[in-house]
């Protein structure tokens, strides 16, 4: 019998993991575009 047929909620440990997972790689990404951008202006490339 699954956890969904009982009516109880699953335990949400992986909840936490998953947010601060996606905030890093957000966090990463955006570092990653802004520095591109910033390259990008340096070399002289009309944005």
């Amino acid at each position: 019998m699954s956890p969904a047929d009982t009516g109880r909620p699953r335990p949400a440990a992986s909840g936490p993991l998953v947010g601060i997972l996606l905030l890093v790689l957000s966090m990463w990404t955006l570092s990653c575009l802004d520095a591109s951008g910033k390259w990008v202006m340096n070399a002289g490339v009309p944005l």
